[in-house]
């Protein structure tokens, strides 16, 4: 049988989605590489909205907005219901979107729609005088959230190949940081200000911010070719 060429086998493997061998990404790389840096910074940003829905969110809604206990365990169960609906629609679209318009438009799609419509409503709910509109702008904010979020794991495997899960793990723990800088900053700025509107002011441009974000995510940009293309990362062929 006859040996393929090294070259043709290079080839292969760059174009591929998954490569058969396995190489780690050092730290070197991911501290370097901007691409996964805006990654790691819209996570970081938009678990700032999640971190609220699932524990400031109550509170405010209580305190903040003087629901009532019952009223608000109503609406914190649709606003989750609301919340797996818009993780199914945000995977089914995506998939869509993919096909039809490329990988890289596709995703930054889903993101930037997701996360801006959620710093929208986020804000209005924020302004807005009427409960019962504060209430479905909340909702809907956790639907784009969900719709919005999902497609970053995705992008994980697009970029990461064969590494997907230190990609991951690298996203989701400056997802966890600013998780707990919203734990911090929506209770201070409550204490400072006694009112509970301004923190969601902070929460949306962040929100904002994030959407922004997905304008640097390119998940065409896979890591680690930078050192196949230099040689450090030397691919063996399989016997």
């Amino acid at each position: 049988m006859k040996n393929i060429p090294l070259q043709e086998v290079e080839y292969i493997e760059k174009n591929r989605r998954f490569s058969s061998s396995q190489h780690l990404i050092p730290w070197k790389l991911i501290l370097t590489n901007r691409n996964l840096w805006a990654l790691m910074l819209m996570y970081f940003c938009c678990q700032w909205a999640n971190y609220f829905f699932v524990a400031w969110m109550p509170v405010y809604l209580v305190e903040g907005r003087h629901f009532s206990e019952n009223a608000m365990k109503e609406i914190v169960f649709t606003l989750f219901v609301t919340g797996i609906i818009g993780f199914l629609l945000g995977g089914f679209f995506g998939d869509v979107l993919v096909k039809r318009q490329g990988l890289r438009f596709g995703r930054r799609f889903v993101g930037m729609a997701g996360l801006g419509a959620c710093a929208l409503l986020i804000f209005l709910a924020a302004v807005l005088p009427q409960n019962n509109v504060v209430a479905f702008c909340l909702i809907a904010a956790n639907g784009f959230f969900s719709f919005g979020v999902m497609v970053s794991y995705a992008v994980c495997t697009d970029i990461g190949r064969n590494n997907a899960g230190t990609v991951t793990g690298a996203m989701n723990f400056f997802g966890q940081m600013g998780a707990f800088f919203l734990a911090i900053i929506f209770g201070k700025i409550v204490d400072v200000t006694h009112n509970f509107d301004y923190p969601l002011f902070v929460v949306a441009l962040v929100m904002l911010t994030g959407s922004l974000l997905w304008l640097a995510i390119d998940p065409l940009k896979q890591l680690g070719l930078q050192q196949l293309a230099t040689g450090s990362v030397k691919i063996q062929p399989q016997q």
